[in-house]
């Protein structure tokens, strides 16, 4: 395989169009799980079988990502290609003694793992269960997987990793489609994807990788000790994902996925621009954080408050245009689109949040990011229990996430000001109230559009017609933040 090192541009440039790609036909395969099988109980079994894989399993690659990489960058620098191979081999043979622990674990107590959905019945319990089981061959490869993709990047080998990350979304889009009557269809696809990226990846990074290299030395034994040090921190994000798929496992049949489809929808432009990952850097490099922080929070505002108000008040015919087609009827739609209008609320916390938890690692204030998320958790399981009393529903349990999410920004927030980084200061505010102004304006002009207009033509057009408002009403707006972040977009990256 003739994978050559690229320059961190070009990576950035061929990998763009690659992800892009990965992404198109990944929420093509949700379209078909949507139509062929919709929000049943045996999408449900699903969702919550990978919310305790990810407890278990997914959270390690994770870690690997963050402590593989710069470790094996460090030692490709200072010490050359030998000892680079000799402690990706290490890594890996780490990564295959880790994942076969964890899932020697996760199999023997896999019996009682469907009582994190105590509101199913004895039947949708054991469909978790036989759905753990066809995901077994994911899990075992999982972290392995990861690892020698960390192999691939600390190499600069872009591009060969990303086209994995194509690989395994077509592999289960493929599968899905030609396949969607098969009984299990769903766990099925992904681990048949995995064991084909496994083999690729084994392919393409073998000349990185020193097989069979043992487990000693202290970088290993700092990375171990590093990596469980670290686990509270990665732990919140499944926790959070457990605990609302825990109280909408009482829903009617169908809730756990439409709860799922909503905040999949919500976390689109999170995972699109990846803030958190674009200012890691800037904020390392900084020695006078507080008004960079001011000027991301301006940015993020200006995005993210215009993207809420449009996803919530048109929520329910984003989900109809997006998924209601086959088995996926208007009811469906309707309790998906409860939830993404619910959880909406909340993406400015989804773009603020991990720009605070990247700011405390910088700052290696690990233990209070660590408290602060974990009073989140428990927030959002008392709200979700509370709500769920009153009678809401999946609107309460998206409700609940979306205030345990702005816990956690005023709780960051509060904080860092601990730390002498004040990051609401009165120019965010300002902002906070002209985005806000700005986006009913924007609301506005699209309830102008005709109503009698086709569904995706008529999504398209208010779209269009919000974007180009919101634009233009920047453009106009003297305020000096506004116009910073402006000239900032103008000038380094249209140019």
């Amino acid at each position: 395989m003739g994978f050559k090192p690229q320059t961190a541009i070009r990576g950035v440039a061929s990998v763009a169009a690659i992800n892009l790609t990965a992404r198109v036909i990944a929420f093509g395969k949700h379209i078909v799980i949507t139509a062929y099988i919709g929000l049943s109980a045996q999408l449900d079994a699903f969702y919550v079988a990978t919310a305790v894989l990810s407890l278990v399993i997914f959270i390690f690659g994770d870690i690997f990502d963050s402590l593989g990489i710069p470790r094996l960058v460090k030692t490709l620098q200072e010490e050359g290609e030998e000892e680079f191979r000799s402690l990706a081999g290490s890594i890996f043979s780490f990564s295959l003694v880790l994942s076969a622990v964890l899932c020697l674990l996760l199999f023997l107590v896999a019996p009682w793992t469907p009582w994190i959905a105590p509101g199913f019945s004895p039947e949708k319990k054991e469909l978790v269960l036989r759905n753990l089981y066809f995901l077994a061959p994911m899990a075992i490869l999982y972290l392995p997987y990861h690892a020698i993709g960390s192999f691939l990047r600390a190499k600069r080998r872009f591009q060969a990793f990303y086209i994995g990350e194509l690989i395994i979304a077509s592999s289960t889009f493929m599968i899905l489609f030609v396949w969607h009557d098969l009984p299990y269809v769903i766990p099925i696809s992904f681990s048949a994807a995995y064991m084909i990226i496994f083999a690729y990846v084994v392919a393409v990074g073998m000349r990185e990788v020193r097989f069979g290299a043992g487990l000693g030395g202290e970088k290993i034994r700092g990375i171990v000790r590093l990596l469980f040090s670290l686990l509270p921190l990665y732990l919140t994000g499944y926790i959070f994902t457990l605990v609302d798929r825990a109280f909408a496992s009482f829903l009617v049949t169908g809730g756990v996925s439409a709860l799922s489809y909503g905040a999949l929808i919500a976390m689109i432009p999170c995972s699109i621009l990846m803030f958190d990952s674009i200012f890691i850097t800037p904020l390392s490099e900084s020695a006078d954080r507080e008004p960079l922080m001011n000027d991301i929070l301006c940015g993020v505002l200006i995005v993210s408050v215009p993207i809420t108000f449009f996803t919530a008040f048109y929520a329910n015919q984003i989900v109809k245009a997006a998924f209601e087609r086959g088995v996926f009827s208007s009811a469906s739609t309707l309790m998906t689109g409860d939830a993404l209008a619910f959880l909406s609320l909340a993406i400015p916390a989804f773009f603020t949040w991990p720009i605070f938890y990247r700011l405390f690692q910088v700052l290696e204030k690990l233990f209070a990011i660590g408290l602060i998320s974990f009073c989140a958790i428990f927030l959002n399981a008392i709200l979700n229990y509370l709500f769920m009393k009153m009678g809401m529903g999946i609107k309460g349990l998206a409700l609940a996430t979306s205030i345990a999410y702005y816990a956690l920004v005023v709780g960051g927030a509060f904080e860092l000001r601990r730390l002498g980084i004040r990051v609401f200061s009165k120019s965010a505010w300002q902002v906070l109230l002209i985005s806000l102004g700005i986006s009913v304006a924007a609301l506005g002009v699209t309830w102008l559009i005709p109503a009698g207009l086709e569904l995706k033509a008529g999504l398209v057009l208010r779209g269009a017609a919000f974007l180009a408002t919101v634009g233009i009403l920047l453009f106009l707006t003297p305020n000096k933040a506004v116009s910073n972040c402006r000239d900032t977009i103008v000038r380094d990256i249209l140019r």
